[in-house]
């Protein structure tokens, strides 16, 4: 029997996925499929990843089968497709967020002792053989677009501490 519910197909997908396998039967046993106490352990990561429950280890090893697994996980913590851990969503563009707890307690820090290198990591790397500086930019390049936390400035308005995340513009590479 192929598995019915979300829980049990999205276990069957973890299980598939895991023991390299194409299909897996609502009556399968992880075991029986050639799953052995190392690879349990990457079911207990996913299966964590997927949903927000707490159970323990040894129950992967009293609920060998699919159907069981998936009966236990909606049993113990009520699950249901809403009750998935959310995806961070991109924030709305705004031009300006107001500074986190943390980044708000570092701008006062920094403004106590503004020569302080306290909280900078100087790190040197020494690279051996040919420097491939296309592939080297490139790699750059991408980070600096993918993260906007490396595009934000720091700047003060009548007392109130802001963040603005600067747009992406390709800059030379020097």
């Amino acid at each position: 029997l192929p598995p019915q519910t979300e829980t049990q197909c999205a276990i069957a997908v973890i299980w598939q996925e895991i023991l390299r396998i194409p299909h897996v039967s609502l009556h399968d046993n992880f075991f029986d499929l050639g799953g052995h106490s190392l690879l349990l352990m990457q079911v207990f990561n996913a299966i964590h990843k997927e949903w927000p429950v707490d159970f323990q280890m040894k129950d992967l090893f009293v609920y060998q089968t699919l159907e069981e697994l998936a009966a236990h996980i909606d049993t113990l913590f009520g699950r249901s497709r809403s009750s998935r851990k959310t995806r961070i969503q991109p924030s709305l563009n705004r031009s300006e967020y107001l500074l986190s707890h943390a980044q708000e307690r570092l701008w006062f820090l920094h403004h106590l002792d503004p020569a302080s290198r306290v909280y900078q990591v100087p790190l040197s790397f020494e690279l051996r053989g040919d420097l491939q500086t296309e592939a080297l930019e490139k790699a750059i390049r991408y980070l600096v677009m993918r993260h906007e936390s490396l595009r934000t400035v720091f700047y003060e308005s009548d007392g109130v501490a802001y963040q603005r995340i600067q747009a992406w513009s390709d800059v030379p590479f020097v």
